[in-house]
């Protein structure tokens, strides 16, 4: 993440329909967000392991991510659930939070001030 970008930071579980049927979207959101020098991390709910990662390489998933295995992350957002997505701030401030789509991430980065 650069240090004058937002950071987009999507929670998600492999064990959860919807936030599978999501990832293709998170996929190409991230990409999206790439091209405007913005970050997306995806927050797995669970500790890593060779069945995590195999599933993430057979869905195409290419992203950063970052297994909660402690739920901290998800403490310190204040998540209960997936598919959820956070757009934080240059300055580290959770700006915005939505379960909506997650396609909306692009347009929320502009706002806080993505290119």
């Amino acid at each position: 993440m650069a240090a004058d970008r937002p950071l987009a930071v999507v929670f998600w579980s492999r064990f959860c329909a919807p936030a599978v049927a999501v990832l293709p979207a998170v996929q190409a959101t991230a990409h999206r967000l790439a091209a405007r020098g913005v970050s997306l991390v995806l927050v797995a709910d669970e500790s890593p392991s060779a069945e995590a990662r195999e599933f993430l390489r057979q869905k195409g998933v290419e992203i950063p991510v970052f297994f909660d295995s402690r739920r901290e992350a998800a403490v310190a957002f204040r998540n209960w659930g997936t598919p959820a997505h956070y757009l934080v701030d240059a300055r580290g401030r959770i700006r915005f939070e939505d379960v909506g789509r997650v396609e909306d991430l692009v347009l929320q980065a502009a706002v806080v001030g993505g290119p």
